[in-house]
């Protein structure tokens, strides 16, 4: 996101019209590989959309629901933050964020499955404890206008270090 936590901001404004980003925001899923299920079937709504640093919601992810983007990391972090962009319209999503250190055991980190807050362009910051993960899976439930789900973005940042002096 543009804002942090704390509604500080992190980057550089979009340019208006349209809300683009065009310098992507160094986050650990930058440009990481990609697994949808349903796997990919429309070349212009890519899984890897999702995990190119720009956010705009009409080079985004797309699927019909329920559906999931998994995110390799490619090596264990430890993670502390999720940004999560889908679509915005008018429209909110129900969703679920989980995490793994090995892609076959997974912890749930963030339960949106009664969400009914409109996505924007600022997505939605989830913090939680931090947690080692090498993969991010975000589970897509459904959408409130159509049958289909979309990711604009996901990032992810490691956990704040604490001082443990």
């Amino acid at each position: 996101s543009l804002f942090g936590p704390e509604g500080e901001q992190r980057g550089e404004p979009w340019a208006y019209p349209g809300l683009k980003r065009t310098t992507p925001l160094p986050n650990l899923t930058l440009g990481k590989p990609t697994v949808t299920e349903p796997a990919d079937s429309d070349v212009e709504h890519k899984g890897g959309n999702a995990v190119d640093g720009i956010v705009d919601k009409e080079t985004h992810w797309g699927a019909r629901a329920p559906a999931s983007l998994r995110i390799d990391l490619e090596e264990v972090y430890r993670l502390g933050e999720i940004h999560v962009f889908p679509y915005w319209d008018g429209r909110h999503y129900k969703y679920t964020v989980e995490v793994s250190q090995d892609g076959e055991t997974w912890t749930e980190i963030v339960d949106r499955r009664n969400n009914t807050e409109r996505a924007t362009p600022r997505g939605h910051v989830h913090t939680f404890d931090a947690a080692p993960a090498r993969y991010v899976r975000v589970n897509m439930l459904e959408n409130s206008a159509n049958i289909a789900v979309h990711l604009a973005e996901v990032r992810v940042f490691e956990a704040e270090s604490k001082d443990t002096e």
